[in-house]
């Protein structure tokens, strides 16, 4: 990997270090920064870490181009950070800083390099690379609704582990219809009361999670994915001892992908033959609470419509 350097010669893309220093993402012509790859010793429950960014220059339109016919206009300099790390003797995690496929599958991109890199069969490796068959993908969909469940039992998941605040939800009903709740999810509001009781498919959410840690608690917010992917909010993102910009968000993406969502999942299998009943009580109550809601409104509408003067 440190042999691949990005070419700005010929516009080839290539690996680098994930230093922000010098990085001149998005500049124009731009000249990627002289660094190598990093490995990042087992510590703290999650695995040896290779991390790396892979460079590439992007073709912008003629329209956005800054002078006409100036070939280093036309090339804007971007990046995607890459951590690999062992999870069993036979599979290799690949977490990557981008939820764009365009980007990832690239006939010169960052996957593409990886397989020639790891792997002779570069077809095969690709083609295995798929959200359904990664292995931090959740096992249910249904664990969002469980989530949410949680958070408005108080939030707590285990001993160290809370569910603090729920801001956001996606819900996807049976025509494929995508609705999206903000600024607060909670079980008064009759927009998600509805969602649950028509059985919408719940996610990706956004969440606010706590960790209480021998250092002190740590604090998180992300927007998390069915498959396992996530986005972490910097200025919302706390961990004690940690200052530096950069180590802090790697260490917060490690800690996320290979602890914190692991520890969801086992936490949601390990109570499913529960859940299984309280989920029916969720739905049941969503629905119950529905329908008060619209009874009363629908009392209220008939005691304005009796209190109006009749026609003579």
């Amino acid at each position: 990997m440190a042999e691949t350097k990005p070419s700005f010669h010929d516009r080839k893309g290539g690996w680098s270090s994930i230093n922000d220093e010098g990085a001149n993402l998005g500049s124009y012509g731009a000249v990627p920064p002289e660094g190598e790859p990093e490995i990042f010793a087992a510590r703290d429950s999650l695995p040896e870490l290779l991390v790396a960014r892979f460079y590439f220059w992007d073709k912008v339109p003629d329209a956005l181009s800054r002078i006409v016919g100036d070939p280093d206009s036309e090339h804007r300099l971007n990046a995607i950070d890459v951590a690999l790390s062992k999870v069993s003797p036979t599979d290799l995690s690949i977490l990557v800083s981008t939820r764009t496929t365009a980007l990832l599958h690239r006939k010169d991109g960052v996957l593409a390099s990886l397989a020639k890199l790891l792997d002779p069969d570069v077809k095969r490796w690709r083609d295995a690379i798929s959200p359904t068959s990664d292995h931090h993908s959740f096992s249910d969909p249904d664990i969002f609704l469980w989530l949410t469940s949680r958070s408005n039992s108080g939030g707590q998941l285990d001993s160290q582990l809370s569910l603090t605040h729920i801001a956001g939800i996606h819900g996807t009903d049976s025509a494929s219809r995508t609705a999206e709740l903000r600024s607060g999810i909670d079980y008064k509001r009759a927009n998600f009361l509805t969602s649950v009781a028509e059985g919408d498919t719940l996610g990706p959410v956004d969440l606010d999670l706590s960790m209480n840690t021998s250092a002190g608690a740590e604090h998180y917010n992300a927007v998390i994915f069915a498959d396992g992917g996530f986005k972490l909010r910097k200025s919302e993102v706390y961990m004690p001892g940690i200052l530096d910009g950069g180590e802090l968000m790697l260490a917060a993406n490690m800690k996320i992908a290979h602890l914190i969502l692991r520890r969801i999942e086992h936490i949601y299998i390990a109570g499913m033959g529960k859940w299984k009943t309280e989920r029916e009580d969720v739905i049941e109550g969503a629905i119950t609470d529905l329908r008060d809601r619209y009874e009363a409104a629908l009392a209220k509408l008939e005691s304005v419509k009796n209190r109006e003067p009749k026609a003579s």
